[in-house]
């Protein structure tokens, strides 16, 4: 059976990934421009039990954005996805309410989320914005790309998925992009991780 690390010491790791609205210098400029802030518009959580070995739930939403409700065309490219999608999703605060809800189902068992990057850290900002709770505010989190970084590059630089894939020499999944799909494959990278002993 695989070891997992004391820092993921819990019943549950919840597996995180988000996709946001973006457009063709979003990443290369961090969505420095105000009136185009980087907005969650899928999110996508794997629940996985570590006594029981397994995935025990799986939650994804998309979410209809608030300062920039309408998607770019790089980003409808990007992520294979329609406006009406976005258009006929819930906003923040409801979606928030749902994970909440959610996490309460299992409020008896510690737990910790596992992303990449700076997803939980956009959950937080994206509360502020949309003024509601950040329905993780009170649970640990660990940065998988951090985690590698330290283990696998020079000066600490931060990898890409793509780069710590090819260090690990694990395949891709289908329907890249997709948030659930993603935060599926995020245990994926982290059994990479611990079976070569770098986590």
């Amino acid at each position: 059976m695989r070891k997992f690390p004391k820092s993921l010491d819990v019943d549950i790791i919840i597996f995180l990934d988000c996709e946001y609205t973006c457009w063709e210098n979003s990443v290369e400029t961090q969505w420095a421009d105000p009136n185009y802030p980087m907005e969650i518009i899928q999110i996508g959580l794997a629940f996985f039990d570590l006594h029981e070995t397994q995935f025990i739930e799986k939650y994804s939403k998309y979410v209809r954005p608030k300062t920039n409700p309408i998607l770019s065309q790089y980003c409808k490219n990007l992520l294979q996805i329609e406006q009406i999608v976005v258009d006929h999703a819930d906003d923040c605060l409801s979606v928030f309410r749902d994970i909440e809800m959610l996490l309460n189902s299992h409020n008896k068992r510690s737990k910790s989320t596992c992303s990449w990057g700076n997803d939980r850290e956009a959950i937080t900002i994206s509360a502020k914005h949309n003024s509601c709770l950040d329905p993780f505010r009170s649970i640990p989190s660990t940065d998988l790309s951090v985690v590698a970084a330290k283990k696998l590059c020079a000066n600490d630089n931060i990898p890409t998925r793509e780069q710590l894939r090819t260090l690990l020499g694990v395949t891709y999944p289908q329907n890249r992009h997709d948030a659930l799909v993603d935060a599926l494959d995020l245990k994926t990278l982290l059994d990479a991780l611990i079976d070569r002993e770098l986590y």
